[in-house]
């Protein structure tokens, strides 16, 4: 498990199996537009970038059914 943001209960391993690396856990807004409207896109400003090294930010706005 690589370069994902955690808001909410830290990344856990309780299995002892998990490779993860690159990853960053955090309480605070990670940068993202919208969450309550569901746009998961980040801020010019986000950390997360800034906090994942080789980050590449996801685009959303090109998931989903299309017309």
């Amino acid at each position: 498990m690589e370069s994902n943001v955690d808001t909410n209960s830290g990344i856990k391993d309780n299995s002892k199996v998990l490779d993860a690396e690159d990853n960053w856990a955090t309480k605070g807004d990670p940068g993202l537009i919208d969450y309550r409207c569901g746009n998961y896109g980040l801020n010019a400003d986000a950390l997360v970038p800034k906090e994942i090294r080789g980050f590449k930010p996801i685009l959303f706005e090109q998931m989903g059914r299309r017309k």
